[in-house]
């Protein structure tokens, strides 16, 4: 249904028919589109765990006719708090994140969303390489959705009105298990996430719409010793590779049921103890089916 979907809204593009379309086929089709854009909102969440400050470029592929591409701008900032005891603390985050997604470039239609971020959580860490933590965050995003004056407007605004209002609820567990093995640092992280959109998108007298994804990310890496220094700071590489899994409406944007990621950092730790702890910079590309992208981040860290 998907990739009908998008060839008929092409052919009523190119030959003029969409006035043909049966009311059946039209809800059909509309309801594929809708599903389709409420699963992007939690998918650029998803983009995004990370927490680095980032920028990436994705492409949704159907077919040789359609590239769906989203950009992403992510703004975030984590800050952990003196243990309460020997080895729990919480912590909060908090993030800006700015997307622009392409749907149809024929007809100029495309979706903007500014989105703000309030969570926190628990951190239990059993040593310096090894931890499980909890979380929640709620997300708050204003989408807007422009089209070309044609005269398949009307149909589009239908989808998704021009702008509406979303409220996202993540809840999350992580952990990560490393070691030291002669120098270097292999570790393991296993992550859960769980989102739940509710959105006030008004189609056909229908006011609210709710949206549910869940995903697992699996990540192996590596952390070497210090290759370099730079003013008296130790640099540090770092290798990994994952996959997420996932399930729920971001399937519908994703086009698939899994993705997986490959990224390299560069860490330079600060010396002395403080609050500001170094920075990282991380290069990471992403690969589904029908899914690709890379993006490039800064991380700057800060501890108790």
């Amino acid at each position: 249904m998907k990739r009908f979907a998008r060839f008929y809204l092409l052919l009523c593009l190119n030959t003029g028919l969409f006035a043909e379309i049966s009311d059946h086929v039209t809800s059909s089709i509309i309801d594929e589109f809708r599903q389709q854009y409420l699963g992007h909102l939690n998918a650029i969440i998803a983009l995004t765990a990370d927490k680095n400050m980032a920028a990436g470029k994705y492409h949704n592929e159907y077919g040789e006719d359609i590239d769906i591409v989203t950009t992403i701008y992510q703004f975030p900032y984590t800050h952990h708090f003196t243990p309460f005891t020997e080895n729990f603390n919480l912590f909060v985050n908090t993030s800006y994140t700015y997307s622009k997604t392409v749907w149809l470039p024929e007809i100029e239609w495309k979706t903007e969303m500014n989105m703000l971020e309030l969570g926190g959580g628990i951190r239990y860490q059993h040593d310096r390489l090894t931890y499980v933590q909890i979380s929640y965050g709620l997300f708050y995003s204003h989408v807007t959705n422009t089209v070309a004056e044609t005269f398949i407007k009307p149909w589009i605004d239908r989808i998704t009105g021009t702008s509406n209002n979303n409220w996202t609820s993540e809840y999350a567990i992580q952990g990560k298990y490393g070691i030291d093995l002669d120098a270097f640092t292999p570790y393991l992280n296993l992550q859960y996430n769980g989102y739940k959109t509710r959105s006030n998108l008004k189609v056909d007298d229908i006011l609210k719409f709710d949206t549910n994804s869940h995903l697992l990310h699996t990540k192996i890496g590596c952390i070497t010793p210090p290759l370099a220094d730079l003013y008296g700071h130790g640099i540090l590489l770092e290798g990994y590779g994952g996959r997420t899994f996932f399930r729920g409406d971001i399937g519908s944007f994703v086009n698939g049921t899994h993705y997986d990621t490959y990224g390299a950092s560069l860490h330079v730790p600060k010396a002395s103890a403080s609050l500001y702890q170094g920075f990282e910079i991380t290069s990471e590309w992403t690969r589904g089916d029908h899914f690709h992208g890379y993006s490039i981040g800064i991380g700057l860290n800060t501890a108790f």
